[in-house]
């Protein structure tokens, strides 16, 4: 219990508020506050065409909750998720530690060829424009070497392949009716380089 003791002196008072001030205010450092609080973060990965797995790494934290952005949560640690419609979701990650917690998110674009980052092209050194298109699009390749495409609908049906070598290459759509559709990029021998969607409008 704290009392006010009304006969401390002024000089016994800044005595006081100079070693509160040396011992807490001066030596924060040495305290460490602060350097121990939760740091909320996370990766993911395909497991299978509708599966993601995510892996947690948080750190100075020992509770987490999940939330893949679909209405399901869980507190485990590396949880594996199956997304049951093709979408866009906010998954957010909460961790915690002594009643501190700090959260982390990320956006997964669930297509009919399974569960890939947003704007994984750009990320991987190619991208599409102008998006939306009416009659074409450009594919813009940062490593200029051949590369093999595949547009699909929204069905996850083919509709469109070829190859692009160039630093700006010309695809033509015009064949297709306007909607929402997924380009998919892959080298020479087969390695998955990325997806990117775009919407083919009518002028």
């Amino acid at each position: 219990m704290i009392t006010f003791n009304s006969s401390l002196g002024i000089t016994d008072a800044q005595n006081i508020r100079n070693a509160a001030k040396l011992i807490v205010y001066d030596s924060l450092m040495k305290w460490h506050v602060g350097e121990y609080d939760p740091v909320s973060s996370f990766t993911y990965s395909m497991s299978g065409a509708s599966e993601i797995t995510f892996t947690n790494t948080s750190t100075f934290a020992d509770t987490y909750v999940w939330d893949f952005g679909d209405g399901d949560t869980t507190s485990a640690v590396d949880p594996l998720h199956t997304y049951l419609s093709t979408g866009t979701y906010t998954v957010k990650l909460v961790s915690g530690k002594c009643g501190m917690n700090d959260t982390s998110e990320s956006t997964v674009v669930v297509g009919p060829m399974g569960i890939e980052q947003q704007d994984a092209g750009l990320q991987a050194g190619w991208q599409i424009y102008p998006n939306p298109a009416s009659n074409f699009i450009i594919v813009r390749l940062q490593d200029i070497q051949p590369f093999c495409y595949e547009i699909y609908g929204i069905t996850g049906s083919e509709l469109i392949a070829g190859q692009v070598s160039k630093e700006h290459n010309k695809v033509e759509i015009s064949s297709l009716p306007d909607g929402l559709y997924f380009f998919r990029l892959y080298d020479r021998c087969g390695t998955f380089s990325g997806i990117s969607k775009f919407l083919k409008v009518s002028k």
